[in-house]
């Protein structure tokens, strides 16, 4: 019994541990803008301002897509800056726009 008891600590323990980890990880990044440098960004062709899109090379880019009409935008419209879940969690400006858009219905 005493075996099972000690078992049971440690995944409680362990557990705490983790929630606390991802909560402080959350944290960290919160209020993080994302860089039109960062690999992840550049590689989504993020632009902090969505009129300077290539649009040759991302034909997909309509004019009034938007940062802030997008699923993975986590703000409201009237947002100048939200995390976005795309770029992990960090905050991406209303007007800017990447390849990963996806228009909110």
């Amino acid at each position: 019994m005493k075996e099972l008891n000690s078992t049971r600590r440690s995944f409680l323990l362990a557990g705490a541990g983790v929630v606390c980890t991802l909560a402080v990880v959350r944290h960290a990044t919160a209020g993080e803008r994302a860089d039109e440098a960062d690999s992840v960004a550049k590689s989504l062709g993020y632009r902090i301002d969505s009129t300077k899109v290539d649009r040759a090379r991302f034909s997909t880019y309509k004019v009034g897509d938007d940062c802030a009409t997008c699923v993975f935008y986590k703000g409201k419209a009237s947002d100048g800056w939200a995390p976005c879940s795309i770029l992990g969690s960090k905050d991406v400006a209303a007007h800017g726009w990447c390849s990963a858009y996806n228009k909110r219905t």
